[in-house]
């Protein structure tokens, strides 16, 4: 294979990871976090979305964890957990069990969520204010 070739297939290959990057933080933006008086919804772009009812959820803390997971939506020890570069910052405790689905890894019950958000003390001020 000449070089020209291979560094033309090279920057194709290139631009297109640049393209997909791009693509996958706009859907980060077009898909938040949002909580009005009657559900939290949590999503992770297009891939995953979760909702629960405010009136389940029974407290709401800033708490940054590090975790080694190699998904970015998994349930682990009635935990659903979803991490941004391996990483929580708010952790929810639910009044009763939830199901939540993940495609297809199946199903599993959690009565608490770890998540991520850009800015946690603003998100758990703004889940308080619709718990009340």
């Amino acid at each position: 294979m000449p070089w020209q070739t291979l560094r033309i297939v090279l920057a194709v290959i290139g631009f297109l990871g640049t393209v997909w990057f791009l693509a996958l933080i706009a859907t980060m933006y077009k898909y938040p976090h949002s909580v009005d008086p009657r559900v939290l919804r949590l999503r992770y772009c297009s891939f995953f979305d979760f909702q629960v009812p405010v009136a389940d959820i029974d407290g709401v803390v800033v708490t940054k964890r590090t975790r080694a997971m190699k998904r970015s939506s998994e349930v682990v020890e009635g935990t659903l957990i979803l991490e941004v570069s391996r990483a929580t910052n708010i952790s929810i405790s639910l009044r009763r069990e939830h199901d939540v689905d993940l495609g297809l890894r199946g199903n599993g019950t959690v009565c608490a969520v770890d998540f991520w958000a850009d800015d946690p003390v603003r998100t758990v001020e703004l889940i308080r204010s619709q718990l009340s």
